[in-house]
């Protein structure tokens, strides 16, 4: 949440990902698991805290939630992926509905009990993103997001070589045989991997896009990255699968398509002309403030999962000093992120938050 400049590194195994395993794999917690350890350090902690809110897609937090004196808060970040994930979630669901929250309705779907999941988007800094109002005839084509097969890389090269236009990749290279192979099958298409770029650098580049595809072969639970396109006026080609097709308007900013028909984001691509300031229109509903009015981890004796305080619906407000009403700090776990690290080291008006991720 961009909040706070108290970081714990805490050292460990890292616990495998979770996006790699199989529907009944088995939970595996490794020998000296940083996982492990961070919720020891919570633990420890915890009489410091008014809540601790969980941003990882792991079984260990949701099992211990009981264990807690202070309440812990679940944002689940992925769809249904293990029958094991899936008892912990609707365990929780089931017994304290009020402590998990969800990005979008299409990842709740893939649970038996999402329906009972607060629905909170996601958000970015949209001061941080420049609003590009024009490119080049010839602009590129852009692409966010992990080199991996269920992000659809294969038909992603498979576009590029039917439009013959260059496509820009920018993300974490997890899976380089991935990438050989969408090359080897489109030897001709112009895809280049251009990097892990920081947001500043990121969003300046996607920025001359004409378009950023979306080709993901799972159901995102959101997709952060249509809404960094949408801030800087890039419409967004997605397949109408998971949190993409809640966050992009059809014919205004930007097109879903039918999941996996390559002639359809073609098409979609050929005829996309649209007002790159209709793409940018939305973006209040996907900044912070609105998704901070969605996400409320107020734990009151009334109402155990309220609302914060100081936000205005409709525009972006002039940021209180303190925006939530808590006596006590907020605790925020979560695994090792870049961009968390490197907004760690920003000065910030919000000091009432600590958060420890793995030491690297």
């Amino acid at each position: 949440l961009h909040v706070g400049e108290h970081t714990h590194h805490i050292a460990g195994t890292l616990q495998p990902l979770g996006q790699l395993a199989q529907r009944n794999e088995a939970i595996c917690i490794p020998p000296h698991s940083v996982l492990a350890n961070m919720w020891a350090f919570a633990r420890e902690q915890q009489h410091r805290f008014d809540v601790i809110v969980n941003l990882a897609y792991d079984w260990l937090p949701l099992y211990i939630s009981n264990t807690f004196h202070v309440p812990i808060a679940h944002l689940v970040s992925m769809a249904s992926i293990t029958d094991a994930m899936d008892d912990a979630i609707e365990e929780r669901l089931l017994n304290a509905p009020f402590s998990v929250a969800m990005h979008s309705k299409a990842q709740a779907e893939t649970f038996a009990l999402g329906h009972q999941a607060r629905i909170i988007g996601s958000g970015v800094t949209v001061e941080r993103y420049d609003f590009v109002e024009q490119v080049s005839d010839n602009a590129p084509l852009g692409f966010i997001g992990r080199v991996s097969p269920e992000k659809g890389i294969l038909d992603l090269f498979h576009i590029a070589s039917l439009t013959k236009r260059h496509v820009k990749v920018w993300g974490l290279m997890q899976d380089t045989l991935c990438w050989e192979e969408a090359r080897r099958a489109y030897p001709y298409a112009n895809v280049t991997y251009e990097g892990f770029l920081p947001t500043d650098h990121l969003q300046a580049e996607v920025g001359q896009c004409a378009a950023v595809l979306m080709t993901s072969k799972w159901v995102e639970a959101f997709g952060n990255v249509a809404i960094e396109a949408m801030a800087c006026g890039v419409p967004v080609v997605s397949y109408r699968r998971g949190g993409p097709s809640e966050v992009v308007l059809d014919g205004e900013t930007g097109f879903l398509v039918e999941p996996d028909d390559i002639a359809g984001m073609v098409a979609a691509l050929e005829g996309c002309q649209l007002s790159r300031a209709r793409s940018a229109a939305p973006m209040w509903k996907w900044s912070f403030p609105p998704m901070l009015s969605r996400s409320a981890v107020k734990f009151g004796c009334e109402r155990p999962y309220g609302s914060f305080t100081g936000f205005h619906e409709g525009r972006l407000p002039n940021w209180p000093e303190r925006p939530y009403p808590l006596t006590a700090p907020i605790c925020q776990v979560r695994w090792p992120s870049t961009r968390l690290l490197r907004g760690s080291e920003r000065k910030t008006k919000y000091n009432n938050a600590y958060i420890f991720s793995q030491s690297i």
